[in-house]
């Protein structure tokens, strides 16, 4: 399973600064510029805000709104990553997985994904 997965290492090799970012959406034929929308993220985000949530119905854009933002950050960032939230077994995986490139998740353990996962997001707050 997952866990074992994870425990056997067969993870991909991540530099720190990055983890799992999809490409930035820019050169696509499909990227359709927000500038709008754009501008009033980086504006928070250089505000200080350290976290963004977009919402909305799919197929709008907020994936590659989110990634072009991301490649490209209004401030400098010492981490940047992407965790898919496609259900709720892939987000506690990459979750783990960024623990992982953290060196903050230790596998030797026996204790639930579910556990580590929670211990990255508190890591992370």
């Amino acid at each position: 399973g997952l866990y074992d997965e994870l425990r056997d290492g067969l993870l991909p090799s991540v530099p720190f600064e990055t983890f799992n970012l999809p490409p930035d959406p820019t050169g696509g034929s499909g990227f359709v510029v927000r500038h709008g929308l754009e501008e009033e993220i980086r504006n928070v985000l250089t505000a200080g805000c350290t976290r963004v949530a977009l919402c909305g119905m799919g197929g709008v854009g907020k994936s590659q709104l989110s990634l072009r933002v991301i490649h490209h950050p209004p401030v400098p960032c010492r981490m940047r990553f992407w965790l898919s939230a496609d259900s709720e077994q892939a987000l506690l995986a990459d979750y783990v997985r960024l623990g992982i490139a953290l060196g903050i998740v230790d596998l030797s353990g026996k204790s639930p994904l579910q556990d580590k996962a929670s211990n990255v997001c508190s890591w992370l707050e």
